[in-house]
């Protein structure tokens, strides 16, 4: 499972490169934290690929880890945050942060 993430990871950052690079993008949106998947990195590392870009998890991590580090230095990539009580747009090394409105047992804002 967390093989996959970090190949779902993988993915996106490297399609949002392609964006930005073919298509001259103003802005390219990630969904979620810039490194998301710090936390996983650890436990696949000695675990071998068979991929033709990587060949083992370790790989895969640095390829991870470049791709965001790419995008962040393009100066146009914005990650989008949403969780129920925060909301936040990234953008680089500035926040934008949002409070969603405190519910009370009974009412809605819908």
């Amino acid at each position: 499972m967390i093989l996959l993430m970090l190949m779902m990871a993988y993915a996106e950052r490297k399609a949002a490169l392609e964006a930005y690079r073919d298509y001259d993008q103003d802005y390219v949106l990630l969904d979620g934290r810039f490194f998301y998947f710090k936390g996983m990195c650890r436990y696949p590392r000695s675990v071998e690929l068979d991929l033709e870009e990587m060949s083992t998890g370790l790989d895969l991590v640095r390829k991870v880890r470049n791709t965001t580090l790419e995008l962040i230095n393009t100066s146009k990539a914005v990650c989008v945050i949403r969780r129920s009580v925060i909301r936040a747009i990234v953008a680089g090394s500035s926040t934008i942060t949002a409070r969603a409105p405190a519910l009370r047992r009974g009412t809605s804002t819908y």
